[in-house]
């Protein structure tokens, strides 16, 4: 077998290589000519300094259409895979929730209207919230007052009338001491939703709670033996206070140092009635943390061992209280002081007189400064 590839015969059936020769040509070389590779095409003219490539982009831009447009390229997407829900491996990410962002930004447009008007004046507040309706924003404070000392428990009502909480029944059938097991053993018990107190444990919600409970008992006590209900006392703190910040005299804030008296009168007011009161300014507010420290300060280094000892051994009206040798309970301002406290409701845990009387203050001790006009030679928080 011959090495030699065989030469594909290139002669077209019923064509006469005269004719062949005369459609194509053999360029004739002469002895000037000069020789070139066969690769490299030959420009002549302006499209010498151009390339193959450039010369081909224009001609093909040249035989568009210039009303052509390429129609838009679509995914290579299976309808497999267009049914299918795009899975997300990321755990950390959260979906973008457009009512929870409406709801906070409600929610900071309300603390904010909180901390400048406070919240007793519940009508300013729901100006500062468009999208919430005055009674809404009435009903939004009361409930964000009652979490604060009140929650909300789940109990379960057996058939007989007892109620045990949901969490103490839980815990008894995951121990196994009631079955509970079958529809049939749950149909006749009912879940009712319950608000109750939380437990504090500050001493002065401890001693509020007592007089409450004190409260509750001597009113019961003046129904069953048909007398008149007890004057209600708590608010009238809280309205001597507003009405020292409305009607007294108090500096111009320009005149000590931008600390606004009548709103700190106001404050405390407000928190007497336990509601949040409006943000004071920062000179304000400096000078009550101030004042509350100095008089922390004094409360230390007066002599209150027996009224500690009183306290802590608290049992009720009859508790022994050792009073002092120089303590005389007839004196005009005495007598007064303790015909106030007799009246029903003003004292209701029967504290003796001596712990609220001859107990003066040195405002001179304070340690806080002020800034008054010349009449004004004293401060008008350590005069009261």
């Amino acid at each position: 077998m011959s090495s030699e590839e065989p030469v594909a015969d290139k002669s077209v059936p019923g064509m006469d290589d005269s004719v062949l020769a005369s459609i194509n040509p053999e360029p004739v070389l002469n002895a000037d000519s000069p020789v070139l590779d066969a690769e490299e095409p030959v420009l002549d003219g302006p499209m010498a300094d151009r390339s193959v490539e450039e010369i081909m982009d224009d001609m093909v831009d040249e035989d568009l259409d210039p009303d052509y447009k390429p129609p838009p390229k679509k995914p290579r997407v299976s309808a497999r895979l267009q049914g299918k829900d795009r899975r997300d491996f990321n755990f950390y990410r959260k979906k973008r929730d457009t009512n929870r962002i409406f709801e906070e930004r409600e929610k900071k447009l309300f603390c904010e209207a909180i901390k400048q008007c406070g919240s007793k004046d519940w009508r300013k507040v729901a100006s500062c919230v468009p999208t919430k309706s005055a009674e809404v924003v009435k009903n939004w404070i009361a409930r964000e007052k009652r979490n604060q000392t009140h929650k909300i428990e789940q109990r379960v009502r057996r058939p007989d009338g007892k109620t045990e909480m949901l969490s103490n029944l839980a815990k008894q059938m995951k121990e196994g001491e009631e079955d509970l097991s079958t529809p049939d053993q749950r149909k006749d018990l009912e879940i009712e939703d319950v608000l109750t107190k939380q437990d504090s444990y500050a001493p002065i919600d401890k001693w509020l709670d007592i007089i409450e409970t004190k409260k509750a008992k001597e009113e019961k006590t003046r129904d069953a033996k048909g007398l008149e209900k007890a004057v209600e006392f708590e608010k009238l703190i809280p309205m001597s206070l507003r009405m020292i910040a409305e009607f007294e005299k108090h500096p111009e804030p320009e005149h000590c140092g931008g600390i606004d008296y009548a709103s700190i009168y106001r404050y405390f007011g407000h928190l007497c009635e336990g509601e949040v009161p409006p943000d004071l300014n920062p000179e304000s507010a400096s000078r009550v943390t101030r004042l509350l420290s100095d008089l922390s300060a004094l409360v230390q280094k007066e002599s209150l061992d027996k009224e500690t000892q009183y306290l802590e051994n608290y049992r009720g009206p009859y508790t022994r209280f050792r009073s002092a040798d120089n303590f005389d309970p007839n004196s005009p301002k005495n007598t007064q002081l303790g015909e106030l406290s007799s009246v029903p409701g003003m004292n209701p845990l029967n504290f003796p007189l001596e712990m609220f009387c001859q107990r003066p203050v040195d405002p001179s001790k304070l340690a806080v400064a002020v800034m008054s006009p010349p009449d004004d030679s004293q401060d008008p928080l350590s005069q009261q």
